[in-house]
């Protein structure tokens, strides 16, 4: 192993050496400069020594397997040996000066970025480097190391961990893959302008795919109306992160064309597993009937009607629908098959009961309008069970 061997001696030496750098007239940071410079080209040459430098992690001829285990081992070297050491040759060269923390860890991050940028640059992780980063991610985030490329690591692991995820999110919800999947395109494009490659194009073609999948899979968590109503508001929170972070690109026209179609084809899913039924009860054949068979037939379903319609009301009240457009979209395509359907019954009904209709009815239009304005009352945070918070929908400037 490649550990530093300055003796207190030499160290003692080095500290009188800075002194009079500073007593010669130089300024204090740029006998930092200087220092950090020199330990920055020594971490270099450490992991250059073992054959694990950045270069050689990245070589075409080495196969996925080979580059996967140098980078764990690298990772390894660097966070649980080089950068503990130099921590303390940082701290016993300078005198511990809280205030020249961030020196100490701008030595650490160009090296730090290098090995994060390789594990990234990487289509899919092992098992094993999954774990290795979930744990010096840790540390390097303990020691206040902040950098879009630690963001994207840290984000990319939820992804997996995410993906893992298999519960039924309450309310139909935003999934946490969802969530991860968005933020990390997001931050994604705010790195573009690092100068290093920090994303595989290979990984990121695929977030279209990961996230049709996932919908996929955890749509089929939920009974039906709701699993329609999950898949909308997951597509619904896509399509708006997308547009407001200008995320085109990353998903390309013709998926988010086909987004559209399915957002869609889910409403109309959902209508017509849940309101459909409903409505039904409001259809009455009474023209070859009798018209006290009528009459008594028209009872019963109207009866039914408001079982039903009260039933879905108060379950659908407890589900969640991610923003206030969608939701107002969804209530107006109710409105619109039952509205019309239950004022025509009620015209038939006052027909044949006369004055004795109104013993019967239980709401007038109004009155039903009033209760779908009721739908979908969860609030965002509950609807994540508490692991992401509130949803909001953001921009990229605002993380």
């Amino acid at each position: 192993m490649v550990v530093d061997s300055l003796s207190p001696r030499m160290i003692s030496n080095l500290r009188e050496s800075v002194a009079k750098l500073v007593s010669d007239g130089f300024f204090e940071e740029e006998c930092l400069d200087v220092y950090s410079s020199w330990r920055r080209e020594f971490l270099k040459e450490s992991l250059l020594t073992l054959g694990l430098q950045d270069q050689e992690l990245n070589m075409e001829d080495i196969n996925k397997t080979e580059k996967i285990e140098r980078l764990i081992k690298a990772m390894n070297i660097a966070w649980r040996i080089l950068f503990p050491n130099e921590r303390t040759l940082f701290n016993r060269v300078t005198g511990s000066i809280p205030s020249r923390q961030f020196r100490f860890r701008e030595i650490c991050t160009e090296l730090t970025t290098s090995l994060l940028n390789s594990a990234l640059a990487l289509e899919t992780w092992s098992h094993f480097l999954r774990n290795t980063l979930k744990e010096l991610i840790q540390e390097f985030e303990s020691w206040r190391f902040t950098n879009i490329v630690a963001q994207l690591v840290r984000q990319r692991l939820s992804i997996y961990e995410a993906f893992e995820d298999v519960s039924a999110i309450p309310g139909g919800g935003i999934h946490p893959i969802t969530l991860e999947v968005m933020m990390y395109c997001i931050n994604s494009k705010l790195g573009q302008g690092l100068k290093d490659k920090t994303i595989s194009p290979v990984w990121m073609d695929r977030m279209p795919e990961l996230l049709e999948s996932s919908l996929e899979a955890n749509s089929k968590n939920y009974k039906n109306p709701l699993g329609y109503v999950f898949v909308l508001n997951n597509r619904r929170f896509i399509e708006v992160q997308a547009k407001l972070n200008g995320l085109g690109l990353f998903f390309g026209d013709d998926w988010l064309h086909k987004n559209t179609t399915k957002l869609q084809q889910n409403l109309e899913l959902y209508l017509r597993s849940s309101w459909n039924k409903v409505v039904d009860f409001l259809k009455v054949d009474i023209n070859q009937l009798e018209p006290s068979v009528a009459t008594e037939l028209m009872k019963d379903n109207l009866y039914w009607f408001y079982e039903h319609f009260d039933e879905t009301c108060n379950i659908q009240s407890s589900w969640f629908v991610c923003d206030e457009e969608l939701r107002e979209q969804i209530i107006k395509s109710v409105e619109n098959i039952l509205l019309p359907a239950y004022g025509s019954f009620l015209g038939t009904f006052e027909e044949f009961l006369g004055k004795h209709a109104y013993d019967y009815i239980k709401y007038g239009l109004f009155e039903v309008q009033d209760q779908l304005s009721n739908l979908f009352l969860l609030k965002g945070s509950e609807s994540l069970a508490g692991r992401k918070g509130k949803v909001k929908l953001v921009k990229y400037k605002e993380l």
